[in-house]
């Protein structure tokens, strides 16, 4: 009898993953029409971007200081926003592991996805702000000012922030894409890029203790590189002695306070 049950109940959760599943990825209108817009938009950022790499930041009335405009606009604040948000998004997901709080696990994956989303997002901002992106990258080599802490803030986003988010998303979603191999019943592609993805997981009780272990140290690593890429561009406003408003060496521990709490206010409304 015990058996039965227990087949009963297999099958019973097999069939509601796999009614889980047939749901993924299938486009609802409100969907489609927002991608619409949203590619309406990208035409016409891409459109602005050229205007940008031929005649730089004048068309955004970006000036250095004196020279009759700002001389940071929409490119630095949105930069300051995405490091924040992704220093929290990252920050749930490594605490909710790292102190076992399975009550908070399903937040975990919108939090890592939303992090590398923010990361780019930022460096790309920082980027914007060069006006002539592509000569601004084939000059970075030449006259980069390592001490300068926007250095420091990109080198950390791209470099080090980036790559250990990637790395940490990638191992915590292996076992997630296995699953999906094994029960997606959609096109062959997608379940191909699935077991890709999932790369030889098997889950048994070595491969499962192996996984904790990486994610253990990963996330001991990526704690110390959140607090100092937030406080590193908070320095690049901290030391502008010119803005009595700014100049202050509490803006370090105060970009970190406003990046937890931005994260998680954009985690609560996703």
């Amino acid at each position: 009898m015990s058996m039965e049950v227990k087949v009963i109940d297999d099958k019973n959760k097999d069939n509601k993953r796999r009614r889980i599943l047939e749901n993924l990825w299938k486009p609802t209108r409100g969907f489609v029409l927002f991608s619409l817009i949203s590619l309406v938009f990208l035409i016409l950022g891409l459109s602005w971007f050229v205007q940008k790499e031929i005649y730089g930041d004048i068309i955004t009335s970006l000036r250095n200081p004196g020279g009759g405009g700002v001389a940071w606009g929409l490119w630095i604040m949105f930069d300051i926003y995405f490091v924040g948000v992704a220093s929290a998004g990252i920050t749930l997901s490594v605490l909710v592991r790292l102190f076992k709080l399975d009550q908070l696990k399903p937040l975990t994956r919108p939090a890592e996805l939303i992090t590398i989303i923010s990361l780019i997002l930022g460096a790309l901002c920082v980027l914007a702000d060069q006006g002539r992106i592509f000569y601004a990258l084939l000059n970075l080599p030449r006259y980069a000012r390592p001490i300068s802490p926007m250095f420091g803030t990109f080198s950390l986003v791209v470099s080090g922030y980036l790559s250990a988010s990637l790395i940490y998303f990638y191992l915590s979603s292996r076992k997630d894409a296995f699953e999906l191999s094994k029960y997606f019943e959609g096109s062959k592609m997608r379940r191909l890029l699935y077991k890709i993805w999932a790369a030889g997981w098997r889950g048994d009780y070595s491969q499962e203790k192996r996984h904790k272990t990486s994610l253990f140290w990963l996330s001991i690593v990526i704690l110390p590189l959140i607090f100092v890429a937030n406080s590193t561009l908070g320095f690049i406003f901290g030391i502008q002695v010119g803005r009595p408003g700014w100049f202050s060496a509490l803006q370090a521990p105060g970009f970190v306070i406003m990046a937890g709490i931005s994260g998680i206010g954009l985690i609560m409304v996703v």
